[in-house]
């Protein structure tokens, strides 16, 4: 259980209730609109590890960031980077520069999974778009030369603050 430091008074209740109704009724504009019951079933996800893991005091403030949780949820699952690199490979091919064509084999061994992930395990209505950026993007381990230029692991470290 939590302490009686963790109170949990009428004014609380009420900025919960606020801030609860603000990110409601995104969720419902973005669930009407796109009909994603993943992204519902996600929110609803980090709301139970919120509730079951947070004390009542800390709730107000949680909410607060939720309408940033809810964002990084619906955008996450639209990254689909088997689809980008398919179209990337069919307009390469088609365009007869092979240059385009290397350029497009060094960038799939630098981005090798979706910047952000789609699962919530970890994710709290508090947490930060750029703390999920950073934490899921696969590192690149060594230099990748294009042509002879090189692309080094620190540059996709700059890439990556960049994303976030």
């Amino acid at each position: 259980g939590f302490s009686s430091e963790d109170r949990f008074g009428l004014e609380g209740l009420r900025v919960c209730a606020r801030e609860l109704g603000k990110s409601g009724q995104m969720l419902q504009d973005k669930v009407a609109r796109a009909g994603s019951e993943i992204l519902l079933d996600n929110v609803q996800r980090v709301m139970e590890q919120l509730l079951a893991g947070s004390p009542p005091s800390t709730w107000a403030e949680s909410f607060h960031s939720l309408d940033t949780v809810i964002f990084t949820l619906e955008y996450t699952g639209k990254e689909d980077l088997s689809l980008a690199y398919e179209c990337f490979d069919n307009e390469c091919n088609s365009s007869g520069h092979e240059h385009l064509v290397d350029l497009l084999r060094c960038v799939r061994k630098i981005y090798t999974q979706p910047l952000a992930a789609t699962g919530v395990d970890g994710m709290s209505p508090d947490a930060r778009i750029e703390e999920a950026i950073r934490s899921n993007a696969a590192p690149v381990e060594q230099r990748i030369l294009w042509h002879g230029i090189p692309f080094e692991p620190s540059d996709w470290q700059l890439v990556v603050e960049i994303v976030a």
